[in-house]
C-alpha cells in the first residue's frame, strides 16, 4: 500500500492434539502501519473458515525489533582485483 502501511493475510490450519479436540481452517485479514523502522502496530481480524472456532476476532498488536540492526550474514566480497584472475 505504502512505505508505511501494509496488509498481512494468513490461511492457517489448527490440528488437533487430543481425540476430543477441534480441527479448524482459519484465515486474518490486518494492516500493519510501521512507526519505525524497529516498531510497527497492527490490527486486524480473524474468522473460522471450516472446522469449529470461533465465528470471529479481532485483536492488536505490537511488534518490536531488539538488538542491534546490520548484524545478519555478511557475504564475503571479493577485491576486483581478485575477482579478475
Amino acid at each position: 500500500m505504502t512505505e508505511r502501511l501494509s496488509t498481512i493475510t494468513e490461511l492457517y490450519d489448527a490440528t488437533k492434539n487430543e481425540r476430543d479436540g477441534r480441527y479448524g481452517l482459519l484465515t486474518t485479514v490486518a494492516l500493519m502501519y510501521r512507526v519505525t523502522p524497529d516498531l510497527a502496530l497492527d490490527t486486524g481480524m480473524r474468522t473460522t473458515l471450516a472446522g469449529q472456532g470461533p465465528s470471529w476476532s479481532a485483536f492488536v498488536g505490537l511488534s518490536v525489533r531488539l538488538g542491534r540492526r546490520g548484524r545478519g550474514l555478511r557475504t564475503a566480497r571479493r577485491s576486483p582485483d581478485r575477482a579478475a584472475r
